[in-house]
């Protein structure tokens, strides 16, 4: 992909920029194609998971329906503020790859020995980008820890739904939850796959 682009506004790129973009970007990419095949491998276990609850215990498709809305809920909100934290991070390691590269290509600065002045600045360039990724890694441990939670949540709500209202025996409530137990690990990581590819692109 990177070497079949038509870098338009090369010119206006430094080399140092233009190597920075082109390392990581090659990792990304990487990344985000690994990504993609779990998360395709992960809807295709989960769509089967949920066909076989549908024969076995319809009830659990109620179960499955909450669980999904929820977490569709929660990656639509939090998805923007990952892309916005990534997005910002990239932007000061760039700008400091760019400024380690003009003080230390200019024979002049390096003469005049402004080192602090300039280990100041990209200090603070890099510790704003590691802010940003510290902020994203937050909301990814977030993410990540908050299906356990939700799923005892659904499982009170799916034992209160079926015997206080369907009337449902014991046995199909414990087939039901044993399902749904089963099944949900793959729709959670459907669900977080989805925000992870989206954040990364």
């Amino acid at each position: 992909n990177i070497l079949n682009s038509k870098f338009t506004k090369q010119q206006n790129l430094s080399a140092s920029d233009v190597q920075t973009i082109l390392t990581r970007n090659i990792g990304y990419a990487v990344k985000i194609r690994h990504r993609t095949a779990i998360f395709i491998g992960d809807n295709i276990l989960a769509f089967s998971y949920i066909c076989i609850s549908i024969l076995i215990a319809p009830g659990s498709t109620i179960l499955f329906i909450m669980l999904g809305v929820t977490y569709i809920l929660i990656n639509k909100f939090l998805t923007k503020y990952r892309v916005e934290y990534s997005f910002k991070a990239q932007e000061n390691y760039l700008e400091s790859g760019r400024l380690s590269y003009e003080f230390f290509s200019d024979f002049r600065t390096l003469l005049l020995n402004k080192f602090l002045n300039f280990f100041k600045i990209l200090e603070t360039k890099i510790n704003y980008a590691s802010n940003f990724q510290k902020k994203n890694d937050i909301i990814n441990i977030c993410i990540r820890n908050i299906h356990t939670p939700l799923v005892l949540f659904f499982l009170v709500i799916g034992i209160f739904l079926s015997k206080f209202f369907f009337n449902q025996p014991n046995s199909e409530i414990l087939v039901m939850l044993l399902i749904f137990y089963r099944a949900q690990p793959k729709i959670v990581a459907v669900a977080n796959g989805f925000g992870s590819i989206i954040e990364d692109s």
